[in-house]
């Protein structure tokens, strides 16, 4: 293997497409999705590069979910579990994460663009390089946030708790 193969694996450039019978299973809906997770704690959850665009997934629990390159335009997350969740370079543009929970989730070249994020945890949150341009960020909490290089123009930044965001 050559060494540049053996890098981008390590840093985590190269994933997987999204695990097929965890896409299966999704399908079945957010109640017997929360209930399989639940007897499952330790299965590792790969979605990378799933195409859920416009699916209502509402208070679903996708915490430590591995969702890298996801699509994910206008769905609708309100109220849901994506603690420690891994979304590097997923696109959510005009989604709907209002009270969802995002804290210490990886959200790396992240798409949030026009999205809503109306009283969303995202404490502790790795958004670097995300695109937050136009998104609604009231009473959203952004403390201790990573945001270097995040794009956040036009966004609605009305009573966001922004204290030892970086």
């Amino acid at each position: 293997m050559s060494q540049c193969l053996s890098w981008r694996r390590w840093t985590g450039e190269i994933h997987r497409m999204a695990n097929q019978n965890h896409l299966d299973l999704l399908k079945q809906g957010v109640a017997t999705w929360n209930g399989w997770k639940k007897e499952h704690p330790q299965t590792i959850i790969d979605l990378s590069r799933a195409n859920l665009s416009r699916a209502n997934l509402s208070e679903i629990d996708l915490s430590g979910v591995r969702l890298y390159r996801a699509r994910m335009s206008e769905v609708l997350l309100y109220r849901a579990n994506l603690r420690g969740a891994r979304l590097n370079q997923a696109r959510l543009s005009e989604a709907d994460l209002s009270e969802a929970d995002l804290s210490g989730a990886f959200l790396s070249e992240v798409n949030l663009s026009k999205a809503l994020l109306y009283r969303t945890n995202l404490s502790r949150a790795l958004l670097s390089g995300a695109l937050l341009s136009e998104a609604l960020l009231y009473r959203a909490d952004l403390s201790a946030a990573q945001l270097y290089r995040a794009n956040l123009s036009e966004a609605h930044l009305y009573k966001a708790n922004l204290s030892g965001a970086y």
